[in-house]
């Protein structure tokens, strides 16, 4: 009879779980060893257990499948919390398969430990996956039921917690249940927003992360319906990857940090299409009430939570967005009776035009802009690319903003959680991912550069090539502005503050990397050229200048212990109030 453990390692290669991202230890070594026995499993070991997390994440991003990350015991588990949470909050599946104590060492109500590294995985994870199960026996009739939540229309990950002796211990075979597909039929709410969309004059529709599930045949069928019809396209962070930027209807991304003309669009539509995006508040400028304010809101997402947090306005439709893609997609050749379409089309194309680079102001010779550093990676990086970014930053927030996509990129990031440290390790599960030999490239900032530096070495032992942009800025850019504009200092943000750097033609020498140091545009370019030349993982330093700001956005309120930001349609810098309103007034009357 096989052990626990390698009857687990069997059901997740019958599962389609054959990717893992592994940290060694004494309380995951039974899993391990069953692990790396089966010969349809693969094994990446990572240095950090947060990077093991956030690797996996990163896995699914560009595999569409998901991966596990193998964890120790104790810290084992708690350092890998960081990357559960932002899979969780991306709506990204994954395994997470821990190691614990003996079971006889687990301890009993009131006491705070029992085993050595013993913690309660289980009641720390839960907030931050879909499912939390630790096993108190090897049956797998609890485990075959965790799997099963692996494919929930929403996604996530789940955590699977497995004592020592459990691990090694004799266990009956399992029987793997079909799983069957939930099948979302057409109803009359699919009617209701295709009478709605009919009768429009200004129509959107944003395109949520919940559409790259759709069929992508499917999808590109509804985008030329979109097109044909002169509906408007608007994007979250992690879904304008899915319509190249010179597609003319694609108006980007719209909120609180974001393209102009996407905001203005949004505040004059009389229709808005809301399909798989939760709508958060940097969506919204905090403010849902005021999102899409002159239109009928109509929401579609699988989570029915998430619906029930919008305003009584909004028409709220409970439903995987591949039906309503489909419904949609299917009236390709249907007339609709709205007027005004040609109107509306050259509206949104001349704010398109006039707004989709704003200029951030002439360089005064002080250093380097962030802004035609993007502007040239938009230039020169490949169609078909995967380009894997940093977390949330100032950095990494202006090349979202500013950058155009080709045809056929994969970019991603954190967004939700927008963890520091997310680039390297989340490099590492592109890496693995990527089968097609598609260049592979990382945007990062310096600070959370730092925070994984230990993967640099996991990059080198892939023995595959990736480009990697570090914009070094001297520190944490947005925090150090954040301080300044509120307590007139800087604390822990830079080497004046208290943070020191190393030298990172240093660290790239020290791993085996080309090294490109990068102080003009000119610079950048004789560095992306010469990286294609060299069969090694490159570090491109990017020196910008460490006062760069990020624009546009829509500026924080403070009033006490009150918080808000400024509504959509008047972003920093403000535009003179009088020029917004015949903006708007113009659309409105279209």
């Amino acid at each position: 009879m096989n052990t626990f453990s390698e009857n687990l390692a069997e059901l997740l290669v019958k599962r389609g779980l054959t990717q893992v991202f592994a940290v060694p230890g004494g309380g995951n070594m039974f899993l391990l060893s069953a692990l790396d026995s089966h010969p349809s499993i693969q094994i990446q070991y990572c240095h950090h257990e947060q990077a093991a997390a956030v690797a996996a994440e990163a896995f699914f991003k560009v595999a569409g499948k998901p991966a596990v990350c193998l964890v120790t015991s104790g810290p084992g588990g708690t350092n890998a919390i960081t990357g559960l949470a932002g899979a969780y909050l991306d709506s990204t599946p994954m395994l997470l398969l821990a190691g614990q104590v003996k079971t006889t060492d687990l301890r009993d109500s009131g006491l705070r430990q029992k085993g050595p590294q013993e913690v309660d995985l289980v009641r720390i994870a839960e907030p931050v996956c879909s499912e939390a199960l630790q096993l108190a026996s090897p049956d797998f009739g609890p485990v075959l039921d965790l799997l099963a939540t692996l494919d929930a229309a929403r996604g996530g990950p789940v955590v699977l917690v497995v004592p020592l002796d459990i691990q090694n211990s004799a266990s009956k075979a399992w029987e793997l249940d079909t799983v069957t597909p939930s099948q979302n039929q057409e109803s009359t709410e699919f009617e209701a927003i295709w009478g709605a969309l009919n009768n429009a004059r200004r129509p959107v529709v944003l395109i949520g992360n919940g559409c790259r599930h759709v069929d992508q045949e499917k999808l590109g069928d509804f985008f030329t319906y979109m097109e044909m019809h002169d509906i408007a396209a608007l994007f979250s962070w992690l879904s304008y990857d899915l319509m190249p930027a010179s597609c003319p209807i694609n108006l980007g991304r719209p909120g609180s940090v974001a393209l102009r003309q996407a905001n203005f669009v949004l505040q004059t539509a009389d229709f808005v299409l809301v399909l798989g995006s939760r709508i958060d508040m940097t969506q919204t400028a905090f403010n849902p009430e005021q999102f899409g304010k002159n239109a009928d809101v109509f929401v579609v997402d699988v989570d029915r939570a998430e619906l029930s947090k919008h305003p009584d306005r909004f028409h709220s439709i409970v439903s995987d967005v591949a039906p309503v893609v489909s419904f949609l997609g299917a009236r390709l050749n249907d007339s609709l009776g709205g007027a005004g379409r040609p109107m509306w089309r050259q509206f949104f194309t001349e704010l398109r035009e006039h707004w989709s680079t704003e200029d951030p102001g002439a360089d005064n010779g002080s250093g380097l802009r962030i802004e035609p550093v993007v502007d040239s990676l938009s230039r020169d990086l490949p169609e078909a690319a995967v380009i894997v970014t940093g977390s949330s930053g100032l950095a990494v927030e202006i090349f979202h903003l500013r950058f155009q996509n080709k045809d056929r990129q994969r970019i991603f990031l954190t967004t939700a959680l927008g963890s520091m440290g997310f680039g390297l390790p989340a490099l590492v599960g592109a890496m693995v991912a990527e089968n097609k030999s598609r260049p592979i490239f990382l945007f990062e900032s310096d600070g959370s550069f730092m925070m994984n530096i230990q993967e640099l070495s996991t990059i080198q032992a892939l023995q595959k090539k990736a480009v990697i942009f570090l914009i070094n800025n001297d520190g944490y850019a947005s925090i150090r502005a954040s301080q300044s504009n509120h307590f007139g200092k800087t604390m822990g943000t830079d080497s004046t503050s208290g943070l020191e750097f190393p030298d990172f033609e240093k660290i790239a020498s020290a791993w085996g990397l080309e090294y490109f140091g990068v102080r003009s545009v000119n610079d950048l370019s004789a560095a992306l050229h010469a990286s294609w030349r060299t069969s090694q993982s490159c570090l491109i330093n990017i020196q910008v200048r460490s006062d760069s700001k990020l624009l546009p956005k829509c500026a924080a309120q403070i009033s006490g212990n009150n918080f808000g930001s400024s509504e959509l349609e008047y972003m920093e810098p403000k535009l003179n109030a009088q020029y917004v309103e015949e903006i708007l007034a113009r659309g409105q009357a279209i």
